[in-house]
């Protein structure tokens, strides 16, 4: 029905990804000083409504948890890729085993 479409579409991180298992995910942004860039403002990135349930919890020391819920897919990995050092995969454990091992075949092109 036109109701369940629009209904994955709202909980997926891309077109492609609204069939598959949500999970829930779980980021840290770290926004301090020494990695503060106005590209990864934390405001721009929590004006931004990626999902609707998305929660940020944002601490004194310049870290922002971000909560949401989420398929696990390649447009959800390269936007974390895109987040660069600001960002560390805290669950689920799925996720991070993705994000390593896209980090590491990143790093076997520049060793190559």
């Amino acid at each position: 029905t036109t109701a369940d479409i629009k209904h994955r579409i709202e909980k997926s991180f891309g077109i492609g990804s609204a069939a598959q298992r949500l999970y829930d995910v779980e980021l840290c942004l770290d926004y301090s000083e020494e990695l503060y860039t106005p590209s990864f403002d934390p405001e721009v990135i929590m004006r931004k409504n990626w999902y609707q349930d998305q929660q940020f919890i944002c601490k004194s020391n310049g870290e922002c948890i971000m909560r949401f819920r989420a398929a696990l897919n390649n447009d959800l990995l390269h936007w974390i890729i895109g987040l660069a050092d600001t960002v560390k995969v805290i669950k689920p454990e799925k996720l991070k085993s993705m994000y390593r091992k896209k980090l590491n075949q990143m790093m076997s092109k520049v060793d190559s």
